[in-house]
């Protein structure tokens, strides 16, 4: 069964040119359809991230060689 359809509200933004680049570069290297997309998931990840870090938690990162660094959020 389809899922129905939520109701859309308009969202524009004005952005540097660099931060336009950088989404650009987001959506070919995640294979996004649109920058809306690319928005989209952006905030559900820094979204789930900011939680984590008010609940207490800790987001480690750890690299091909086993070291791991804290990410900080700013």
């Amino acid at each position: 069964m389809p899922r129905p359809r939520r109701r859309k509200i308009r969202f524009n933004l004005e952005v540097a040119p660099e931060v336009r680049a950088n989404a650009e570069l987001l959506k070919a290297a995640t294979g996004a359809d649109s920058l809306t997309e690319v928005v989209r998931r952006s905030l559900v990840v820094h979204l789930k991230l900011v939680t984590m870090v008010a609940n207490g938690e800790t987001v480690l990162i750890r690299d091909r060689n086993g070291v791991e660094r804290e990410l900080v959020l700013v």
